[in-house]
């Protein structure tokens, strides 16, 4: 699949706009899956966080089914 420049720049403006500086982590990753799922028009969205060590830290999704 083609790379579209304009596409990929304003997906990249609307995560940074996401979610305001003085919410928490939760907050944001919610926020940020919000809007990967909508930018790759899909029904949700998830995402784990691993440390360095391989050990699953962080879970989130946009909903049950995700």
């Amino acid at each position: 699949m083609p790379l579209n420049a304009r596409a990929l720049d304003e997906s990249i403006r609307r995560l940074e706009g996401a979610a305001p500086d003085d919410v928490g982590v939760d907050a944001t990753v919610g926020a940020v899956l919000d809007v990967v799922a909508v930018l790759c028009r899909c029904s949700g969205a998830g995402l784990l966080l691993l440390d360095g060590t391989g050990v699953l830290r962080h879970v989130a999704a946009t909903d049950d089914g995700a």
